[in-house]
């Protein structure tokens, strides 16, 4: 009887072992593939931040190209400047991700 409750000990401490290995095994897979994604999210980001400014400069170069095209024909002073409170209005208006600009960037 004791020989058996003996070996029922050993196959409970086996088997906890065992476990805890496969789960040590786990974690160590885990690890890299969590670091890897990690990774990857970070240069995603670091992608859609690059788009997204360089979208913004393509914006506001579009809007100072409008801006001289609206001098250069010949329009009076008072008009120029409606147009360009507008468009400055519509550049800082226009969606891009917030949290990616700071206010001076947005502002020029």
């Amino acid at each position: 009887m004791e020989e058996m409750q003996d070996t029922r000990r050993l196959n409970g401490l086996f088997q906890v072992h065992r476990c805890h290995a496969e789960i040590e095994a786990q974690i160590k897979v885990k690890k890299p593939m969590k670091v890897q994604m990690q990774e990857e999210k970070l240069e995603e980001n670091t992608q859609l931040i690059e788009y997204e400014k360089q979208r913004y400069r393509r914006l506001n170069d579009y809007k100072q190209k409008g801006l001289k095209d609206l001098k250069a024909e010949g329009l009076s002073d008072s008009h120029v400047c409606h147009a360009e409170k507008r468009a400055k209005y519509l550049v800082q208006k226009t969606y891009l991700c917030p949290s990616r600009f700071t206010e001076s960037e947005r502002g020029q």
